[in-house]
């Protein structure tokens, strides 16, 4: 529990280099990326990558369609007796 709590002072830290609104879109993006690590804060305030804008990646059109003909429930369906 320790080293949680270095850690977590030692991203608080950042907010005496880069500021609070930095450090708080730094901390966003990390969440949104699922990986809340002090390594991830630091490289994304080292990037700038907290000044861009986190926009959400967007599935193009023709991915968002199904792109088999059977889904996967009956494809692998408990029914023995259906050939495939």
């Amino acid at each position: 529990m320790a080293e949680r709590l270095r850690a977590a002072q030692d991203v608080l830290s950042f907010a005496k280099r880069y500021g609070n609104t930095r450090l708080e879109a730094a901390c966003a993006r990390a969440l949104a990326h699922d990986s809340a690590h002090y390594r991830t804060v630091k490289t994304i305030l080292a990037s700038g990558a907290d000044q861009q804008s986190l926009d959400q990646p967007q599935t193009p059109a023709a991915y968002a369609r199904a792109r088999f003909t059977r889904s996967a429930a009956d494809l692998f369906a408990a029914d023995p007796t259906t050939v495939h």
